[in-house]
């Protein structure tokens, strides 16, 4: 790592603490050059899985695929986006709690919409819609019954 000030790499870390989801640590640290501080943020960018799609193939898991997924249900929503990183947390502490292998796309939807759901029922919705690929407007209308007994 370089000092964003002045690019040297020699560094020295003042203070670490864990976040409150314990998903990400924040390290305060000074360039031992310069002597200017700043903060970073340690997170898990890569989980060891794979994934097994609804075609069959085998790929590796990608967090970006979830992440622009939430994007687009939570769009024109209320929803801010340090709230889809949180909610992009909770959903990489369960995903790493399922005991598939590979994992199947099917679990990794209930996941996120189960934690979606929590969250903003209108962006569940969206996300149900893709996620889901209803045949008809009936079987659309049992998941949004299903919902109001929630």
């Amino acid at each position: 790592m370089k000092c964003p000030y002045c690019g040297s790499q020699n560094l020295k870390v003042l203070d670490s603490r864990d976040s409150k989801d314990l998903l990400s640590i924040k390290r305060r640290r000074e360039c031992l050059d310069c002597h200017k501080r700043f903060s970073t943020i340690e997170k898990i960018l890569k989980l060891d899985l794979e994934v097994l799609k609804a075609n069959e193939q085998i790929e590796e898991f990608n967090v970006g695929k979830i992440k622009r997924s939430l994007l687009k249900a939570c769009d024109k929503r209320p929803i801010t986006l340090e709230q889809i990183d949180n909610l992009l947390n909770k959903i990489l502490f369960d995903i790493k709690e399922v005991k598939e292998d590979p994992l199947k796309t099917s679990s990794i939807g209930e996941i996120v919409q189960k934690n979606l759901k929590d969250l903003d029922e209108m962006a569940f919705v969206k996300y149900a819609i893709v996620h889901n690929k209803y045949e008809s407007i009936k079987e659309f209308r049992k998941e949004l019954i299903k919902l109001n007994k929630i």
